[in-house]
C-alpha cells in the first residue's frame, strides 16, 4: 500500500503528457493503439492505488466524470468474440451520462472493450470501454480530453 502520493502523482501527469503527445495529428498504427492503451490503463491503475489507499480526496474520488453511454443490443447473449461494436452496442444512441472515479478506474482496468474512436478527418477524440461486468448493459465513450485532464487534476491534487 502506497504511503506516500507523490510518486503516483508524477507519474499521472507524465501520463497526460503522453496522451497529449498520443493526440497529435499523426499516422494512427497498431503501435500508437498500445501505447494509448498502457498509457490510460497504467494511469487509471495509479488513481486506484491512491484511492485504496485513501491518498485522494474524496471530493475528488465522488466528482462525477461526465461520459457517453451506448447500450448493449443483445444483452442475454455473451458478447465475447464479437469484432464489431456496431453489432454489440448501439453507437447512435449514445445517451451522457455520469460516472464517479471509481466505477471508471473499474472500466478500464477489468475492461474486455478498449477501442478508439476518431472524429470524420481521423484525429483521435477518445476511447470506448466496458468492464467485463458492464459488457452485457452498455459501452462507454470517454474523451481524450476528459482522461488528460483528470490525470492533471489528480496529479496536481
Amino acid at each position: 500500500m502506497p504511503t506516500t502520493s507523490y510518486p503516483w502523482k508524477q507519474q499521472l501527469l507524465r501520463q497526460a503528457e503522453i496522451l497529449h503527445d498520443i493526440a497529435l495529428p499523426h499516422r494512427w498504427s497498431e503501435a500508437s493503439g498500445v501505447k494509448l492503451e498502457e498509457t490510460v490503463v497504467l494511469g487509471f491503475y495509479g488513481i486506484r492505488r491512491l484511492i485504496n489507499a485513501f491518498l485522494l480526496s474524496e471530493a475528488l474520488v465522488h466528482r462525477p466524470i461526465s461520459m457517453t453511454s451506448y447500450p448493449a443490443r443483445r444483452k442475454n447473449e455473451a458478447l465475447v468474440g464479437e469484432t464489431s461494436w456496431e453489432m454489440l452496442y448501439d453507437l447512435k444512441a449514445g445517451i451522457p451520462v455520469t460516472h464517479d472515479l471509481l466505477f471508471l478506474c473499474h472500466q478500464v482496468l477489468h475492461n474486455c472493450v478498449f477501442s478508439t474512436y476518431f472524429d470524420p478527418q481521423r484525429s483521435l477524440q477518445g476511447i470506448y470501454m466496458t468492464s467485463d461486468h458492464q459488457r452485457k448493459v452498455a459501452l462507454y465513450g470517454l474523451d481524450l480530453k476528459t482522461i488528460q485532464e483528470l490525470f492533471h487534476r489528480v496529479g496536481a491534487e
